[in-house]
């Protein structure tokens, strides 16, 4: 009974929507519902697909990404180093090597195949070796020597560093060759297996400086690797680079830079008081000192006056390589200072070594657009007082980098008192600079 009333609500409509007579036979004529699951299908097509076939869809697009990714990285796996991730100067280090600049090749690790002796019998050797003629052999102790020290920075036998100190004394030239000098250098990088935040022992690294000195100091013309390692622990630690003991050795690199120095003692003298009035109780040009500084500055201060035999031993070294060491550090300080990174957040070493190379008129250019902000920085003050005093001075040129930073002077604006008073005491010394060539014109 079911069955013919539902066949009877059916055909009508099925009978409205066919064009023709039905088939005749048994023939069931099924197209009209064919037809209307063919105009439903796009919909349904439309509609977002059941979970397990996305599910699997996903799983599919998986697979296939895990596989290209698994062949981009067949691709690409020989390109990597076996070597182990390199510090923020190694990578440096290894740009200057990419870049090809006209500065020889980068710091190495001797190439002199080192002879390791007992220390107490370094002397007998090196003499003995002397007598026979035996270059190679005496090249191959000292650099052994250097060997020993290296491995032991924390804690060097005295024997050993007594006995090179007196060879330096009484034969200077045989520090002098390329295998003794690349040892040598490599004491004055900085030693991985330290910890980056402990400077260590800088006995070993003062002795390297005045081996080095004593070896190159009837030298006119000495190697660019000694810039190299100055700008890394300039970067770096400045284990040896402020150190009292290394001054001479240090100056006689600075020439290549041609900076005039601020005089450290320039904050301390009465002339402060003199530009803008006195000072009110309790200000200095550097108000952040602590009492343990305000006694090392005195210290300093005390050691900056230089012995006739310093004097007579400081020279220009770089004269013939001047073009090479310039482009060489310019590289260097743009590199450090167009890292992505707050320009806030400047080290206070990168601060300090582009006082020393203000003698390059592009650093003075770099450095005085943003002096505003290094001198606000509480934390930067200091040594950004001295970078604004290392800029004029050494600005004393009549090109047009220089006429630019000048009027990058004129737009800085202060509100301390006490950075006012640095801010004007600099000036008058650009002043005192330009008024001879002023005159001339």
């Amino acid at each position: 009974m079911n069955r013919p009333k539902a066949a009877a609500v059916r055909r009508p409509s099925a009978a409205g929507k066919s064009s023709g007579h039905p088939p005749p036979g048994d023939f069931i004529a099924l197209g009209n519902k064919g037809q209307t699951s063919e105009s439903k299908a796009p919909p349904n097509l439309m509609k977002p697909a059941a979970p397990g076939l996305t599910s699997e869809r996903k799983r599919e697009a998986s697979s296939a990404l895990a596989s290209t990714s698994a062949l981009t990285g067949l691709t690409k796996r020989p390109k990597l180093s076996s070597t182990p991730p390199l510090s923020a100067l190694g990578r440096l280090a290894e740009a200057a090597v990419a870049e090809k600049r006209a500065i020889s090749p980068s710091i190495k690790e001797p190439s002199v195949v080192p002879i390791e002796v007992a220390p107490a019998s370094l002397l007998d050797d090196v003499e003995a070796s002397e007598q026979d003629g035996n270059d190679d052999r005496i090249e191959g102790v000292l650099c052994g020597a250097v060997k020993q020290l290296k491995m032991n920075r924390a804690k060097p036998d005295p024997t050993l560093y007594l006995s090179l100190m007196f060879l330096a004394k009484m034969k200077p030239n045989i520090f002098a060759t390329e295998g003794v000098i690349e040892a040598l250098c490599s004491l004055l990088r900085r030693d991985a297996s330290i910890n980056f935040k402990a400077k260590g022992n800088s006995l070993v690294s003062v002795l390297a400086c005045n081996l080095l000195m004593a070896a190159y100091e009837e030298d006119e013309n000495w190697p660019e690797i000694f810039v190299k390692v100055y700008i890394e622990d300039s970067l770096g630690e400045r284990i040896w680079v402020d150190s009292p003991h290394c001054k001479t050795f240090v100056d006689n690199i600075q020439t290549a830079f041609c900076t005039k120095m601020p005089p450290k003692n320039m904050g301390l003298q009465g002339d402060v008081g003199r530009i803008t009035g006195d000072l009110s109780a309790g200000n200095s040009p550097h108000p952040s000192l602590t009492e343990e500084e305000d006694s090392q500055t005195e210290l300093l201060i005390a050691e900056e006056k230089m012995s006739p035999e310093q004097e007579g031993q400081l020279m220009p070294r770089y004269e013939e390589l001047s073009d090479g060491v310039e482009e060489y550090v310019l590289d260097m300080l743009r590199d450090q200072l167009n890292r992505r990174q707050p320009m806030d957040n400047v080290s206070r070493n990168l601060l300090r070594l582009l006082t020393a190379t203000c003698g390059y008129k592009e650093v003075r250019l770099m450095a005085v657009q943003r002096l505003e902000m290094w001198l606000q920085n509480p934390k930067l003050t200091r040594p950004a007082q001295d970078l604004l005093m290392s800029v004029c001075m050494n600005c004393n040129t009549q090109g047009s980098e220089d006429m630019e930073v000048i009027s990058n002077l004129i737009k800085i604006r202060l509100k301390p008192k006490v950075l006012l008073n640095h801010y004007m005491l600099s000036v008058r010394e650009l002043l005192n600079r330009k008024r001879p060539k002023l005159a001339k014109m």
